[in-house]
């Protein structure tokens, strides 16, 4: 499989080339012309493709920068990588290249347009199918614009390849984009489109310039992969505190019950010491009934021992169920089963079971 024309490589040394500098005016109207922009007559490329550098680069050099018979600059750039500050660092680029024109002397007036194309392999805008958006300062109320010293556009390959509401022209660049690397790619009317394939069909034949974009795509390739893998870590980690969650409510909900049975018994224990407190007054005022009263104190005090061992039973209950899920969280950090014991007060066998 040939390496693609939206590897970063191949675009800059295809589009970069001062003598393919009509090849680039031609995708560069193609752009404006879909969005109802005025066109630009001729070009000149300030940021040249550069072999040498291209061998030496150890990042993306993606951008290739004109300028227009009338001054306007345009930077056109190819995106491999979705990067979730795309669209900031689009802005800043774009001022920038506005900013820096002003030098000493200039007054704001003389600042040229600027206007930048990113070509995206990916989708920017994934909650609408629009392949093409531009943007520009405008007033939000009528919409009108502010200025138009500043464009951009942002052409989403993937979504523009549908062909939906894009002219014929910028479609046809769109299918070069995404199918000239296959051996039965038929060319298009457009002219400059078959100039741009014969210039790529070149390059395909420089087998160094091709190393290099073939480290690029596997670069690429690992990029994606590791964006996968971090994904898959976030709902391993989300779903493991959705589990932790979902046992401290439990332990809260046990908590609760404890305290409902403490105020219970407490309650209990209050009807038992008025229950003495009438056998006490009973002593004194019924002295013939002291065997009946005998009688229902011994019941009274049995009744209190039952309660007191259900106290007991009910805190040893609570107290096995926070070391059963003490241990299930020392269980899943790996921890040895000895020293869950000796944390928890668990019996080994206790243990062992949790792990079936």
């Amino acid at each position: 499989m040939r390496i693609r024309v939206t590897n970063d490589v191949i675009f800059r040394a295809l589009f970069g080339n001062p003598a393919h500098k009509e090849v680039l005016l031609a995708l560069i109207n193609a752009v404006l012309g879909d969005s109802g922009s005025e066109l630009i007559r001729s070009i000149e490329i300030v940021s040249p493709y550069n072999l040498p550098e291209v061998y030496k680069a150890k990042e993306s050099i993606c951008d290739i920068k004109a300028i227009s018979e009338s001054g306007k600059i345009i930077d056109i750039e190819m995106q491999m990588l979705r990067k979730a500050d795309y669209i900031d660092r689009s802005i800043y680029y774009c001022a920038h290249n506005l900013s820096s024109q002003l030098e000493r002397g200039k007054s704001y007036g003389e600042l040229h347009q600027v206007i930048c194309i990113s070509i995206l392999d990916f989708e920017l805008f994934p909650d609408d199918e629009e392949p093409h958006h531009t943007a520009q300062m405008v007033d939000r109320i009528t919409g009108k614009p502010l200025s138009e010293k500043m464009a951009i556009h942002f052409l989403e390959l993937q979504k523009a390849e549908k062909y939906a509401n894009i002219t014929a022209e910028l479609a046809a660049w769109v299918r070069f984009f995404a199918h000239a690397h296959e051996e039965n790619y038929m060319e298009s009317a457009v002219s400059a489109i078959g100039e741009a394939h014969s210039f790529y069909l070149e390059l395909l034949n420089n087998t160094k310039l091709v190393g290099v974009a073939a480290d690029r795509e596997r670069a690429y390739r690992d990029w994606i992969s590791l964006i996968k893998n971090k994904e898959k870590d976030d709902k391993r980690i989300a779903e493991a505190k959705e589990k932790i969650a979902e046992d401290e409510k439990k332990i809260a909900e046990a908590e609760k019950k404890i305290a409902e049975d403490e105020k219970k018994i407490a309650e209990a224990e209050k009807e038992i010491a008025e229950g003495k407190k009438e056998i006490a007054e009973g002593k004194k005022e019924i002295a013939e009934g002291k065997k009946e009263i005998d009688l229902v104190r011994i019941q009274l005090e049995q009744e209190q021992a039952e309660l007191q061992i259900q106290r007991q039973t009910i805190e040893e209950q609570a107290r096995q169920e926070k070391a059963l899920e003490a241990a299930k969280k020392m269980l899943a950090l790996n921890m040895e089963t000895a020293t869950i014991s000796a944390v928890t007060g668990l019996s080994v066998s206790d243990i062992d079971a949790l792990k079936c």
